[in-house]
């Protein structure tokens, strides 16, 4: 695995594990939703926010990350819920396409989270939701937070790359997959994931930047 320096910098780290867990978890675990989610998967953990608040609830959760300090603060952080054995074999350093050690229909809840716009390119974002459908189970839930093209990170736009479908240049951490909504539905309706209900599209103005995210909660139906 070749890692991003990006994510490796201990002030990236620190900014992730030090945010709020997502406040689309928060809601579903205090839905009546949450009784069905007994196992569940954080892909791109960065910090362990939602690895965490998960654990917490007593649910038996799984995590990955690219970044080794990611990796290694989520673990840290989870010794408190989990011993520290537990800890290391649940959250994994691996990519987002690499989900081969979960069996099929294995977890109850995927989260998606700001991590399937990080692929370096379109076959990445290809095989990275195929996987993650692949180990959702039927009726299973799929968390999503996914940046448009009119994210503008620096606030000097973005640059599609010739050859490459939705890969843009212009983030700090590389390039990036960036789809709209209607992209995003008619890409996961195909491998099984539809909306539960109409996905959001959220704007948020930050350091000078713009952050444009389709959001929301899918199901994993019989395909």
């Amino acid at each position: 695995m070749d890692p991003n320096p990006f994510w490796e910098q201990p002030d990236i780290v620190r900014d992730f594990a030090d945010r709020a867990p997502d406040v689309r978890l928060v809601a579903l675990l205090e839905s009546p939703a949450a009784r069905d989610i007994r196992r569940a998967l954080d892909i791109g953990c960065a910090g362990g926010r939602n690895t965490v608040l998960l654990a917490q609830h007593g649910i038996e959760v799984h995590a990955l990350d690219a970044a080794r300090a990611m990796v290694a603060e989520t673990r840290r952080r989870l010794h408190a819920t989990l011993d520290e054995g537990t800890a290391a074999t649940r959250v994994q350093q691996r990519r987002m396409d690499e989900l081969d050690c979960y069996p099929d229909a294995h977890f109850d809840l995927v989260l998606a989270l700001g991590i399937w716009h990080s692929a370096g390119s379109w076959a990445e974002w290809q095989r990275a939701v195929a996987e993650a459908a692949r180990v959702l189970a039927v009726r299973g839930r799929l968390l999503l937070s996914h940046f448009t093209p009119r994210t503008e990170l620096t606030g000097c736009g973005v640059q599609a790359v010739p050859g490459e479908p939705h890969t843009y240049e212009g983030f700090e951490s590389g390039r990036a997959v960036l789809l709209e909504r209607a992209e995003i539905v008619s890409e996961l309706r195909p491998i099984g994931l539809e909306p539960i209900r109409p996905l959001e599209v959220l704007t948020t103005e930050k350091d000078g930047g713009r952050r444009v995210s389709v959001t929301g909660e899918l199901v994993r139906r019989e395909r």
